[in-house]
């Protein structure tokens, strides 16, 4: 069968370290999501993460505008310094851009997700139910990711789906404890190779708590796309880690509040 793939995770525009493979364009962009056969696509934009949020969101809206399979991720921040707004100004620009997800870089951005620092921000993004991807820079599966933050997160906003990004094979010990303990937590699969990973969180805790994601132009996108194809579940179970499980968080996000 083929699958309807919607990555839940693809930076565009250039790169701070560009080596050649960024998305310049969004005819670049597409260009390779047809070549890997990827309908649809959730993206933010690598000047948001690099240099300036506001600015590479603003920009990000731009690039995008008219492409209806292209869906805006917005890269966060705390808005204490003024370089992010306020809760309330976001929800506001969230509704009028109809955003469809927040992504945080906590370690790269060098804030904490403590309440203090953050609970004006998740608070906003709670009274929408808008799913927040956390990202935190792993590039090796032995790299720690903050467990404890992780499960304080789901536990104190429980209306925010809360994504992980770059899960590795290393982290089921504790992976599966938090989907057993968080029902708001899921995770993409760009770097779940963990022997019949996929088959396992889909014994234990069904197929709804994986997306489907890639981190193009950043990591190879034909790992994922493989372990998807050749898992041994079901159709259906591939179906909704392809593309309906990210459709429905998108869908049950409360613009009008």
């Amino acid at each position: 069968m083929e699958l309807q793939l919607f990555d839940s995770g693809i930076m565009l525009g250039r790169a701070k370290l560009d080596k050649g493979g960024s998305f310049d364009t969004i005819e670049v962009l597409k260009r390779a999501m047809d070549r890997y056969g990827i309908g649809r696509a959730l993206v933010y934009s690598a000047m948001a993460k690099d240099s300036w949020p506001q600015e590479g969101n603003r920009q990000l809206m731009e690039m995008i505008k008219g492409e209806e399979n292209i869906y805006p991720a917005w890269v966060g921040l705390p808005g204490h310094t003024g370089e992010f707004p306020d809760g309330e100004t976001l929800k506001r620009q969230v509704k009028e851009n109809r955003i469809c997800a927040l992504r945080l870089f906590p370690n790269h951005h060098t804030y904490p997700t403590s309440d203090f620092c953050c609970g004006e921000l998740f608070g906003a993004m709670n009274a929408m139910h808008m799913p927040v991807f956390l990202d935190y820079g792993v590039e090796h599966w032995s790299e720690p990711m903050p467990w404890d933050e992780i499960y304080r997160l789901c536990n104190a906003w429980p209306d925010i789906p809360f994504v992980l990004v770059r899960v590795g094979c290393g982290s089921n010990r504790t992976l599966f404890p938090l989907l057993a303990q968080c029902p708001n937590l899921h995770f993409e699969i760009s770097y779940f190779d963990a022997n019949r990973g996929l088959e396992s969180v889909t014994e234990r805790f069904g197929a709804g708590r994986m997306l489907f994601g890639t981190g193009m132009p950043i990591y190879n996108p034909a790992c994922p796309i493989a372990m998807l194809y050749y898992a041994d579940i079901s159709d259906r179970d591939k179906e909704k880690i392809a593309g309906e499980n990210l459709q429905k968080l998108i869908g049950g996000i409360y613009y009008d509040i």
